[in-house]
C-alpha cells in the first residue's frame, strides 16, 4: 500500500469523525433548546470548531 493511499484513508476516517461530532453537537443543541434548558458554551464551540475543521478538510488548498 502506498503512502498516498494510507494518507487518504486517514483523511477519509477523519472526515467521518468530524461529521459525526458536528451532527452530535447540533442534535444536542436542538434537544437542549427544545427542552428550554441552557446550552453550554462548550457545545457551541465544539460545533463551530468541528465545522471549520471539516470545511478546511473539504475545501482544496490553493497552494496545491
Amino acid at each position: 500500500m502506498s503512502t498516498r493511499m494510507q494518507t487518504d484513508t486517514w483523511i477519509y476516517h477523519l472526515g467521518i469523525v468530524l461529521v459525526w461530532i458536528l451532527v452530535a453537537s447540533l442534535v444536542g443543541i436542538l434537544i437542549l433548546t427544545i427542552m428550554k434548558r441552557p446550552v453550554p458554551d462548550l457545545l457551541y464551540v465544539l460545533g463551530s470548531v468541528t465545522a471549520s475543521g471539516l470545511a478546511r478538510l473539504l475545501i482544496p488548498s490553493p497552494l496545491n
